[in-house]
Protein backbone atom coordinates (compact mmCIF):
# COMPACT_ATOMS: atom_id res chain seq x y z
CA UNK A 1 0.00 0.00 0.00
CA UNK A 2 2.71 2.75 0.86
CA UNK A 3 4.70 1.54 -2.42
CA UNK A 4 1.85 2.43 -4.33
CA UNK A 5 1.21 5.17 -2.58
CA UNK A 6 4.62 6.34 -3.54
CA UNK A 7 4.95 5.05 -6.75
CA UNK A 8 1.45 7.62 -7.63
CA UNK A 9 3.24 10.61 -5.38
CA UNK A 10 6.33 10.09 -7.96
CA UNK A 11 4.56 10.22 -10.77
CA UNK A 12 2.24 13.15 -9.68
CA UNK A 13 5.76 14.67 -8.94
CA UNK A 14 7.16 13.68 -12.58
CA UNK A 15 4.42 15.29 -14.66
CA UNK A 16 4.73 18.43 -12.51
CA UNK A 17 7.89 18.94 -13.26
CA UNK A 18 7.90 17.60 -16.96
CA UNK A 19 5.03 19.92 -17.54
CA UNK A 20 7.24 23.14 -16.14
CA UNK A 21 9.89 22.10 -18.69
CA UNK A 22 7.39 22.24 -21.90
CA UNK A 23 7.75 26.18 -21.83
CA UNK A 24 11.56 25.77 -22.25
CA UNK A 25 11.37 22.84 -24.52
CA UNK A 26 9.23 25.05 -27.00
CA UNK A 27 11.70 27.90 -26.95
CA UNK A 28 14.30 25.81 -27.64
CA UNK A 29 12.40 23.92 -30.63
CA UNK A 30 11.21 27.76 -31.83
CA UNK A 31 15.02 29.13 -31.34
CA UNK A 32 16.50 25.87 -33.52
CA UNK A 33 13.89 25.85 -36.22
CA UNK A 34 14.42 29.86 -36.78
CA UNK A 35 18.50 29.15 -37.30
CA UNK A 36 18.38 25.71 -38.62
CA UNK A 37 16.39 22.75 -39.65
CA UNK A 38 13.29 21.38 -37.11
CA UNK A 39 14.74 19.12 -34.56
CA UNK A 40 12.68 16.04 -35.34
CA UNK A 41 14.80 12.98 -34.37
CA UNK A 42 15.96 14.68 -31.18
CA UNK A 43 12.64 16.29 -30.23
CA UNK A 44 11.51 12.61 -30.30
CA UNK A 45 14.21 11.41 -28.16
CA UNK A 46 13.18 13.57 -25.47
CA UNK A 47 9.47 13.30 -25.71
CA UNK A 48 10.05 9.14 -25.65
CA UNK A 49 11.98 9.61 -22.21
CA UNK A 50 9.30 12.05 -20.45
CA UNK A 51 6.60 9.90 -21.10
CA UNK A 52 8.57 6.82 -20.04
CA UNK A 53 9.41 8.66 -16.89
CA UNK A 54 6.06 10.12 -16.57
CA UNK A 55 4.74 6.34 -17.15
CA UNK A 56 7.25 5.07 -14.56
CA UNK A 57 8.64 7.64 -12.17
CA UNK A 58 12.70 7.47 -11.73
CA UNK A 59 12.61 3.74 -10.56
CA UNK A 60 14.05 2.34 -13.97
CA UNK A 61 17.14 4.52 -13.56
CA UNK A 62 17.83 3.52 -9.80
CA UNK A 63 17.08 -0.46 -11.27
CA UNK A 64 19.23 0.20 -13.96
CA UNK A 65 22.01 1.93 -12.29
CA UNK A 66 21.45 0.07 -8.71
CA UNK A 67 24.88 -0.80 -7.58
CA UNK A 68 26.27 3.27 -7.72
CA UNK A 69 22.74 4.55 -7.10
CA UNK A 70 21.36 2.22 -4.46
CA UNK A 71 22.40 4.25 -1.01
CA UNK A 72 21.80 7.61 -3.02
CA UNK A 73 18.74 9.66 -1.82
CA UNK A 74 15.73 9.79 -4.23
CA UNK A 75 16.17 13.50 -4.37
CA UNK A 76 19.89 13.03 -5.40
CA UNK A 77 18.67 10.87 -8.06
CA UNK A 78 16.15 13.71 -9.12
CA UNK A 79 18.78 16.04 -9.52
CA UNK A 80 21.10 14.46 -12.16
CA UNK A 81 17.91 13.74 -13.78
CA UNK A 82 17.12 17.28 -14.05
CA UNK A 83 20.11 18.64 -14.84
CA UNK A 84 20.40 16.25 -17.57
CA UNK A 85 17.32 17.50 -19.01
CA UNK A 86 17.96 21.14 -18.91
CA UNK A 87 21.18 20.57 -20.65
CA UNK A 88 19.23 17.94 -22.99
CA UNK A 89 17.08 21.05 -23.74
CA UNK A 90 20.05 23.18 -24.06
CA UNK A 91 21.40 21.02 -26.89
CA UNK A 92 18.45 20.83 -28.87
CA UNK A 93 18.09 25.07 -28.96
CA UNK A 94 21.66 25.12 -30.33
CA UNK A 95 22.83 22.22 -32.70
CA UNK A 96 25.90 20.77 -32.18
CA UNK A 97 28.78 22.28 -34.62
CA UNK A 98 31.08 20.39 -36.48
CA UNK A 99 34.06 21.31 -34.08
CA UNK A 100 37.86 21.63 -35.43
CA UNK A 101 40.38 20.19 -32.91
CA UNK A 102 41.51 22.57 -29.81
CA UNK A 103 43.72 19.73 -28.24
CA UNK A 104 41.85 20.96 -25.30
CA UNK A 105 41.41 17.43 -22.94
CA UNK A 106 40.00 16.93 -19.92
CA UNK A 107 39.89 14.44 -17.69
CA UNK A 108 37.26 13.30 -15.11
CA UNK A 109 37.96 11.32 -11.96
CA UNK A 110 35.60 11.57 -8.98
CA UNK A 111 37.08 8.96 -6.79
CA UNK A 112 39.45 9.33 -3.98
CA UNK A 113 43.22 9.22 -4.08
CA UNK A 114 43.51 5.62 -4.80
CA UNK A 115 41.73 5.96 -7.46
CA UNK A 116 43.28 9.03 -8.95
CA UNK A 117 46.87 7.37 -8.60
CA UNK A 118 45.47 4.49 -11.02
CA UNK A 119 44.95 7.08 -13.67
CA UNK A 120 48.47 8.71 -13.52
CA UNK A 121 49.77 6.47 -15.86
CA UNK A 122 47.01 7.27 -18.27
CA UNK A 123 47.73 11.03 -18.33
CA UNK A 124 51.38 10.22 -18.56
CA UNK A 125 50.86 8.77 -21.77
CA UNK A 126 48.35 11.24 -22.75
CA UNK A 127 51.25 13.82 -22.37
CA UNK A 128 53.47 11.46 -24.25
CA UNK A 129 51.30 11.52 -26.88
CA UNK A 130 49.90 15.15 -27.18
CA UNK A 131 52.69 17.35 -25.94
CA UNK A 132 51.65 20.34 -26.53
CA UNK A 133 47.91 19.45 -25.35
CA UNK A 134 46.46 21.29 -22.55
CA UNK A 135 45.17 18.84 -20.48
CA UNK A 136 42.37 19.62 -17.77
CA UNK A 137 41.67 17.36 -14.71
CA UNK A 138 38.24 17.71 -12.77
CA UNK A 139 38.40 16.14 -9.54
CA UNK A 140 36.65 16.36 -6.11
CA UNK A 141 38.03 18.15 -3.15
CA UNK A 142 39.58 15.11 -1.30
CA UNK A 143 42.30 14.78 -4.16
CA UNK A 144 43.26 18.74 -5.02
CA UNK A 145 46.44 18.43 -3.23
CA UNK A 146 47.54 14.95 -5.33
CA UNK A 147 46.06 16.19 -8.41
CA UNK A 148 48.38 19.76 -8.10
CA UNK A 149 51.16 17.66 -8.30
CA UNK A 150 50.58 15.27 -11.39
CA UNK A 151 53.35 17.20 -13.33
CA UNK A 152 51.09 15.96 -16.71
CA UNK A 153 47.73 18.40 -15.79
CA UNK A 154 47.70 22.22 -17.31
CA UNK A 155 44.78 22.78 -15.23
CA UNK A 156 42.83 21.02 -12.01
CA UNK A 157 39.14 21.81 -11.86
CA UNK A 158 37.55 21.46 -8.14
CA UNK A 159 34.20 19.94 -8.42
CA UNK A 160 32.00 18.23 -5.85
CA UNK A 161 28.81 16.48 -6.59
CA UNK A 162 25.64 15.77 -4.52
CA UNK A 163 26.32 11.46 -4.47
CA UNK A 164 27.71 10.03 -1.36
CA UNK A 165 29.67 7.54 -3.19
CA UNK A 166 32.08 10.36 -3.46
CA UNK A 167 31.64 12.69 -0.64
CA UNK A 168 31.55 10.20 1.74
CA UNK A 169 28.61 12.24 3.92
CA UNK A 170 31.30 14.97 4.04
CA UNK A 171 28.75 17.78 2.82
CA UNK A 172 30.93 20.49 3.97
CA UNK A 173 32.42 20.74 0.31
CA UNK A 174 29.42 20.07 -1.64
CA UNK A 175 27.82 22.29 -4.23
CA UNK A 176 24.94 23.86 -3.67
CA UNK A 177 22.73 23.55 -7.30
CA UNK A 178 23.68 27.31 -7.91
CA UNK A 179 27.37 26.14 -7.68
CA UNK A 180 26.95 22.70 -9.83
CA UNK A 181 25.10 25.03 -12.24
CA UNK A 182 28.19 27.79 -12.72
CA UNK A 183 30.73 24.73 -12.59
CA UNK A 184 28.78 23.09 -15.56
CA UNK A 185 28.31 26.08 -17.66
CA UNK A 186 32.40 27.01 -16.88
CA UNK A 187 33.10 23.30 -18.05
CA UNK A 188 30.60 23.71 -20.96
CA UNK A 189 32.49 26.73 -22.49
CA UNK A 190 35.82 25.36 -22.13
CA UNK A 191 34.98 23.89 -25.75
CA UNK A 192 36.86 20.51 -25.20
CA UNK A 193 37.64 18.37 -27.82
CA UNK A 194 38.42 15.26 -25.91
CA UNK A 195 36.71 14.39 -22.33
CA UNK A 196 37.77 11.09 -20.87
CA UNK A 197 35.32 10.05 -18.22
CA UNK A 198 37.49 7.59 -16.14
CA UNK A 199 34.60 6.46 -13.96
CA UNK A 200 31.88 4.11 -14.29
CA UNK A 201 28.87 4.94 -16.47
CA UNK A 202 25.74 6.02 -14.53
CA UNK A 203 23.35 9.24 -14.10
CA UNK A 204 26.25 11.76 -12.77
CA UNK A 205 28.40 10.51 -15.90
CA UNK A 206 24.86 11.46 -18.47
CA UNK A 207 24.45 14.84 -17.05
CA UNK A 208 28.11 15.40 -17.56
CA UNK A 209 28.09 14.53 -20.62
CA UNK A 210 25.00 16.19 -21.73
CA UNK A 211 26.47 19.26 -20.35
CA UNK A 212 29.85 19.67 -21.09
CA UNK A 213 29.48 18.57 -24.87
CA UNK A 214 32.79 18.08 -25.98
CA UNK A 215 33.38 17.16 -29.24
CA UNK A 216 33.94 12.98 -28.02
CA UNK A 217 33.22 11.47 -25.12
CA UNK A 218 35.58 8.51 -24.01
CA UNK A 219 34.33 6.50 -21.16
CA UNK A 220 33.03 3.03 -19.75
CA UNK A 221 30.33 1.15 -21.90
CA UNK A 222 26.85 1.29 -20.93
CA UNK A 223 24.42 -0.76 -23.12
CA UNK A 224 21.13 0.04 -21.88
CA UNK A 225 20.88 3.34 -20.59
CA UNK A 226 18.02 4.66 -21.19
CA UNK A 227 19.90 8.36 -22.39
CA UNK A 228 20.98 8.72 -26.08
CA UNK A 229 24.68 9.72 -26.07
CA UNK A 230 24.98 13.69 -27.08
CA UNK A 231 28.16 13.36 -28.78
CA UNK A 232 30.33 11.48 -30.55
CA UNK A 233 30.98 8.75 -28.03
CA UNK A 234 33.76 5.76 -27.77
CA UNK A 235 33.51 3.52 -25.40
CA UNK A 236 35.22 0.75 -23.16
CA UNK A 237 33.90 -2.34 -21.52
CA UNK A 238 33.67 -1.76 -17.32
CA UNK A 239 35.77 -4.67 -15.93
CA UNK A 240 35.79 -4.92 -12.31
CA UNK A 241 38.36 -7.55 -12.86
CA UNK A 242 40.86 -5.78 -14.99
CA UNK A 243 43.75 -4.12 -13.39
CA UNK A 244 42.33 -0.28 -12.96
CA UNK A 245 45.22 1.31 -14.41
CA UNK A 246 45.65 -1.19 -17.44
CA UNK A 247 41.63 -0.43 -18.24
CA UNK A 248 41.96 3.17 -17.88
CA UNK A 249 44.93 2.95 -19.98
CA UNK A 250 42.67 1.38 -22.80
CA UNK A 251 40.50 4.45 -23.02
CA UNK A 252 43.36 5.80 -25.06
CA UNK A 253 43.18 2.95 -27.63
CA UNK A 254 39.65 3.70 -28.48
CA UNK A 255 40.71 6.96 -29.21
CA UNK A 256 43.29 6.09 -31.68
CA UNK A 257 46.00 7.23 -29.47
CA UNK A 258 48.87 5.26 -28.04
CA UNK A 259 49.00 2.97 -24.99
CA UNK A 260 52.20 2.69 -22.91
CA UNK A 261 53.12 1.31 -19.63
CA UNK A 262 50.56 0.90 -16.62
CA UNK A 263 53.49 1.55 -14.08
CA UNK A 264 52.41 3.61 -11.04
CA UNK A 265 54.37 6.89 -9.92
CA UNK A 266 53.78 9.03 -7.02
CA UNK A 267 54.77 12.64 -7.52
CA UNK A 268 57.03 13.23 -4.02
CA UNK A 269 58.42 16.62 -3.87
CA UNK A 270 61.78 17.56 -1.96
CA UNK A 271 60.03 19.41 0.89
CA UNK A 272 58.18 16.25 2.15
CA UNK A 273 61.62 13.99 2.11
CA UNK A 274 63.13 17.10 3.97
CA UNK A 275 60.18 16.54 6.46
CA UNK A 276 60.90 12.62 6.74
CA UNK A 277 64.73 12.88 7.58
CA UNK A 278 64.15 15.11 10.49
CA UNK A 279 61.47 12.93 11.67
CA UNK A 280 63.68 9.83 11.26
CA UNK A 281 66.27 11.22 12.68
CA UNK A 282 64.59 12.40 15.71
CA UNK A 283 62.97 9.19 16.42
CA UNK A 284 66.49 7.01 15.39
CA UNK A 285 65.21 5.18 12.82
CA UNK A 286 67.14 4.42 9.85
CA UNK A 287 66.38 4.49 6.01
CA UNK A 288 65.66 1.18 4.82
CA UNK A 289 64.98 0.10 8.14
CA UNK A 290 61.68 0.61 9.23
CA UNK A 291 58.38 -0.62 8.40
CA UNK A 292 54.82 1.41 7.76
CA UNK A 293 52.01 -0.25 8.41
CA UNK A 294 48.48 1.32 7.75
CA UNK A 295 45.40 -0.02 9.24
CA UNK A 296 42.72 2.16 8.30
CA UNK A 297 40.84 2.07 5.19
CA UNK A 298 38.25 4.00 3.49
CA UNK A 299 35.41 1.72 4.41
CA UNK A 300 35.48 -0.52 7.84
CA UNK A 301 34.56 -3.69 6.10
CA UNK A 302 37.91 -3.47 4.36
CA UNK A 303 39.80 -3.03 7.93
CA UNK A 304 41.98 -5.87 9.35
CA UNK A 305 41.63 -6.21 13.32
CA UNK A 306 43.75 -3.79 15.69
CA UNK A 307 44.65 -6.43 17.82
CA UNK A 308 46.45 -8.23 14.66
CA UNK A 309 47.93 -5.05 13.39
CA UNK A 310 49.37 -5.07 16.79
CA UNK A 311 50.91 -8.29 16.69
CA UNK A 312 52.41 -8.16 13.68
CA UNK A 313 53.89 -4.89 14.41
CA UNK A 314 55.36 -6.41 17.95
CA UNK A 315 56.82 -8.96 15.62
CA UNK A 316 58.40 -6.85 12.83
CA UNK A 317 60.33 -5.03 15.57
CA UNK A 318 61.30 -8.08 18.14
CA UNK A 319 62.04 -10.87 15.03
CA UNK A 320 62.74 -8.86 11.68
CA UNK A 321 64.47 -6.19 13.66
CA UNK A 322 62.83 -3.34 11.85
CA UNK A 323 61.21 -0.25 13.64
CA UNK A 324 57.53 0.62 12.73
CA UNK A 325 55.45 3.39 11.94
CA UNK A 326 52.14 3.73 11.84
CA UNK A 327 50.29 5.94 8.87
CA UNK A 328 47.04 6.93 8.37
CA UNK A 329 44.30 9.73 7.68
CA UNK A 330 42.99 12.29 10.94
CA UNK A 331 40.07 10.03 10.18
CA UNK A 332 41.31 7.22 11.53
CA UNK A 333 43.20 8.58 14.58
CA UNK A 334 40.71 6.23 16.87
CA UNK A 335 42.19 3.16 14.83
CA UNK A 336 45.53 4.18 15.26
CA UNK A 337 45.49 4.66 19.31
CA UNK A 338 43.78 1.04 19.42
CA UNK A 339 46.74 -0.67 17.83
CA UNK A 340 49.22 1.43 20.17
CA UNK A 341 46.85 0.49 23.17
CA UNK A 342 47.80 -3.57 22.05
CA UNK A 343 51.31 -3.13 21.32
CA UNK A 344 54.07 -4.00 24.62
CA UNK A 345 56.72 -2.22 21.89
CA UNK A 346 55.34 1.10 20.83
CA UNK A 347 55.92 2.27 17.05
CA UNK A 348 56.24 5.34 16.17
CA UNK A 349 52.26 7.20 14.98
CA UNK A 350 52.12 9.34 12.48
CA UNK A 351 48.61 8.88 12.59
CA UNK A 352 46.85 12.09 11.24
CA UNK A 353 49.94 13.71 11.35
CA UNK A 354 51.04 13.85 7.29
CA UNK A 355 50.02 14.74 4.46
CA UNK A 356 49.64 12.35 1.16
CA UNK A 357 53.41 13.42 -0.28
CA UNK A 358 54.51 13.42 3.23
CA UNK A 359 53.60 9.53 3.37
CA UNK A 360 55.01 9.37 0.06
CA UNK A 361 58.62 10.26 1.18
CA UNK A 362 57.98 8.12 4.19
CA UNK A 363 57.60 5.02 2.28
CA UNK A 364 60.15 5.83 -0.03
CA UNK A 365 62.91 5.36 2.74
CA UNK A 366 60.78 1.93 4.10
CA UNK A 367 61.82 -1.46 3.73
CA UNK A 368 58.17 -2.78 4.39
CA UNK A 369 54.87 -2.04 4.09
CA UNK A 370 51.57 -3.87 5.31
CA UNK A 371 48.43 -2.61 5.36
CA UNK A 372 44.84 -2.79 4.07
CA UNK A 373 43.61 -1.68 0.32
CA UNK A 374 43.45 2.25 0.52
CA UNK A 375 45.87 4.56 -0.95
CA UNK A 376 48.46 4.46 1.04
CA UNK A 377 49.18 0.47 -0.71
CA UNK A 378 49.10 2.32 -4.14
CA UNK A 379 51.65 5.06 -3.06
CA UNK A 380 53.57 1.82 -1.79
CA UNK A 381 53.01 0.54 -5.11
CA UNK A 382 54.49 3.56 -6.51
CA UNK A 383 57.70 4.23 -4.93
CA UNK A 384 58.76 0.52 -5.63
CA UNK A 385 59.14 -0.75 -1.81
CA UNK A 386 58.08 -3.87 -1.02
CA UNK A 387 54.29 -4.44 0.08
CA UNK A 388 52.15 -7.10 1.21
CA UNK A 389 48.18 -6.04 0.66
CA UNK A 390 45.39 -6.95 3.29
CA UNK A 391 42.13 -7.58 1.42
CA UNK A 392 38.69 -8.33 2.01
CA UNK A 393 35.97 -7.87 -0.12
CA UNK A 394 37.26 -5.66 -2.68
CA UNK A 395 38.95 -7.28 -5.75
CA UNK A 396 42.43 -8.03 -5.48
CA UNK A 397 42.74 -8.70 -9.49
CA UNK A 398 41.44 -5.19 -10.01
CA UNK A 399 43.61 -3.24 -6.93
CA UNK A 400 46.46 -5.50 -5.95
CA UNK A 401 50.23 -3.87 -6.86
CA UNK A 402 51.58 -6.72 -9.16
CA UNK A 403 55.52 -8.12 -9.24
CA UNK A 404 57.26 -10.24 -7.01
CA UNK A 405 58.04 -7.81 -4.88
CA UNK A 406 54.30 -7.75 -3.76
CA UNK A 407 52.04 -10.21 -2.28
CA UNK A 408 48.24 -9.97 -1.42
CA UNK A 409 46.18 -12.10 0.79
CA UNK A 410 42.23 -12.23 0.50
CA UNK A 411 39.87 -15.05 1.35
CA UNK A 412 36.86 -13.48 0.39
CA UNK A 413 35.82 -16.01 -2.47
CA UNK A 414 36.13 -19.33 0.18
CA UNK A 415 34.84 -17.77 3.35
CA UNK A 416 32.29 -14.80 2.32
CA UNK A 417 30.34 -14.99 -1.17
CA UNK A 418 28.21 -12.10 -0.03
CA UNK A 419 27.68 -9.35 -3.08
CA UNK A 420 28.70 -6.31 -0.79
CA UNK A 421 29.37 -2.66 -2.10
CA UNK A 422 32.75 -2.00 -0.53
CA UNK A 423 33.84 1.69 -2.09
CA UNK A 424 30.27 3.07 -0.51
CA UNK A 425 30.95 4.59 2.80
CA UNK A 426 27.02 4.17 3.92
CA UNK A 427 27.58 0.11 2.73
CA UNK A 428 27.44 -1.87 5.94
CA UNK A 429 29.51 -5.79 6.34
CA UNK A 430 26.43 -7.98 7.59
CA UNK A 431 28.48 -11.15 7.68
CA UNK A 432 31.04 -9.93 10.71
CA UNK A 433 33.77 -9.09 8.76
CA UNK A 434 34.49 -12.61 7.88
CA UNK A 435 36.61 -11.92 5.08
CA UNK A 436 39.25 -9.77 6.71
CA UNK A 437 39.02 -12.28 10.06
CA UNK A 438 40.08 -14.97 7.73
CA UNK A 439 43.56 -13.13 7.43
CA UNK A 440 45.61 -14.91 10.32
CA UNK A 441 49.19 -12.80 11.60
CA UNK A 442 50.56 -15.94 10.86
CA UNK A 443 49.90 -16.12 7.03
CA UNK A 444 50.70 -12.50 6.76
CA UNK A 445 54.09 -13.04 8.57
CA UNK A 446 55.23 -15.51 5.52
CA UNK A 447 54.10 -13.16 3.42
CA UNK A 448 56.55 -10.81 4.36
CA UNK A 449 59.21 -13.30 4.72
CA UNK A 450 58.62 -14.15 0.86
CA UNK A 451 58.67 -10.54 -0.46
CA UNK A 452 61.76 -9.75 1.76
CA UNK A 453 63.41 -12.47 0.13
CA UNK A 454 61.86 -11.96 -3.50
CA UNK A 455 63.37 -8.11 -2.92
CA UNK A 456 66.32 -8.44 -1.46
CA UNK A 457 67.94 -5.85 0.99
CA UNK A 458 67.21 -2.78 0.31
CA UNK A 459 70.41 -0.20 -0.84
Amino acid sequence: MIRHIFNLFERILVLLLFSGLLIPLSLSVIWRSCFDRFPKQELSIILRRWIHFAKYGLRSLRRRWWVPLCYESYSVLWRYAVLAELSSLLNLAFAATAKTRTDNYLAIRMGHPGDLIQAIPMLRQLRKNRPQARISLLVGPWCVDLARRIAYVDEVIVYCPALRQYHRSNRSNMCSLSHELQVLWALRRRNSDICFSLEPHHILDVALQYAIRPRQWIGMKEDSSPYQPAVIVRSILFDSRQPEAEMLMGLLAVAGQETGSTQLEFPVREEDRLWVQQVIRRENLKPGQYAVLAPGAGWPGKIWSAERFAELGDWLQQERGLGVVLAGSSSENALGVLVLSQMQHMPLSLMGQTSLGQIGALLESAALYVGNDSAILHIASSVGIPSVALFGPTYAEKWAPRGMQHRYLQHRKTVCQANCHPWHVEARCNRGQVCMKAITVAEVQQAIADVCMASGPKP
